[in-house]
């Protein structure tokens, strides 16, 4: 920065040159600060699947749950096998997988004795495989 005297005919202010410098200063001091945010988007999009694969298992549960209530242990959709369901929108990048196996107290761990059990698991996965939540509970007969 120039400075000029009093009655001076010099001109006070910045030059071109380090107008120039500043700027480009401040381009570079900005690349890591872009690329954080870069970084943080992701993450949020990994944590945002995350939770609506755990709420996508708790639903399928929960409507599991309530069928066991309505209809009884012998309840169609509580039957013995493993299905799986790719989900329509806007839940069409996720998949759900429920596997039902039937289980007396001597073969699952927790099942009372001279009782029927179902070993009910749900999980969720979103595409490209990634498994984003497993829920596991056993029904009593």
């Amino acid at each position: 920065m120039k400075f000029g005297l009093a009655g001076g005919g010099g001109a006070a202010g910045f030059s071109l040159l380090e107008l120039i410098l500043v700027i480009v200063l401040l381009g570079l001091a900005s690349v890591p600060l872009l690329g954080s945010f870069n970084q943080v988007s992701l993450a949020l999009q990994v944590t945002q699947d995350d939770q609506i694969g755990l709420q996508l298992a708790q639903e399928k549960a929960e409507q599991l749950l309530a069928d066991r209530r309505h209809f009884g242990f012998t309840a169609a959709s509580l039957a013995v096998g493993t299905g799986t369901t790719l989900l329509t929108a806007p839940y069409n990048r996720y998949s759900r997988k429920v596997t039902i196996t039937a289980h007396t107290s001597a073969t699952l761990n927790g099942c009372p004795p001279a009782a029927a059990c179902k070993r009910v698991q749900v999980g969720v996965s979103v595409a490209g495989g990634r498994l984003l939540a497993a829920l596991e509970f056993m029904v009593v007969q």
